[in-house]
């Protein structure tokens, strides 16, 4: 099936009424709507993976003990490479990443949690229109288990253990 046949499946919309919607991708539209546009992340997964080379590069030399210290170093990182970097931007009710960078790039700091935690956050976090793709940066070795793509979206994860 290409993405102009029609899919003989019936589908409900919101009114109640029965149409049948074509397949474009992965996405099923109904035919009186407009297609949804898809975002280029190719640009944002750049970046991305350009900001956690930077942290690798430098990750002696952060000197913290707290996670506020290590956003604090994260900071001054992100000013000093030139990103526009704002700090606990609302993305949504109770929804804040500690960063938000260009290009749409959420960055969590987690020094504590489990692995699912995480996972459950940072979903939540790139189900956000304005959220393109996370970097999340870590102390804990069981946090490496969080995947490199959620619902289609980049994700990284720096893993900086305490050199103390």
């Amino acid at each position: 099936m290409t993405e102009h046949d029609t899919d003989p499946a019936p589908r409900l919309l919101a009114t109640g009424k029965r149409t049948t919607a074509r397949r474009t991708g992965d996405v099923t539209l109904d035919p009186r709507q407009a297609p949804v546009p898809r975002p280029d992340l190719s640009s944002a997964t750049a970046a991305l993976d350009d900001l956690a080379t930077s942290i690798l590069r430098v990750a002696r030399a952060l000197r913290w003990t707290t996670e506020r210290d290590l956003k604090d170093d994260l900071a001054e990182l992100f000013a000093r490479e030139g990103y526009n970097a704002e700090r606990e931007r609302a993305i949504g009710p109770a929804e804040r990443p500690d960063f938000l960078l260009q290009d749409g790039i959420g960055v969590e700091v987690k020094v504590k949690g489990t692995a699912d935690q995480l996972e459950r956050q940072v979903r939540r976090y790139l189900a956000h229109a304005d959220i393109n793709a996370m970097l999340v940066v870590t102390t804990r070795a069981r946090h490496r288990s969080l995947p490199a793509d959620i619902d289609g979206k980049p994700v990284r994860l720096v893993w900086i253990a305490s050199y103390f």
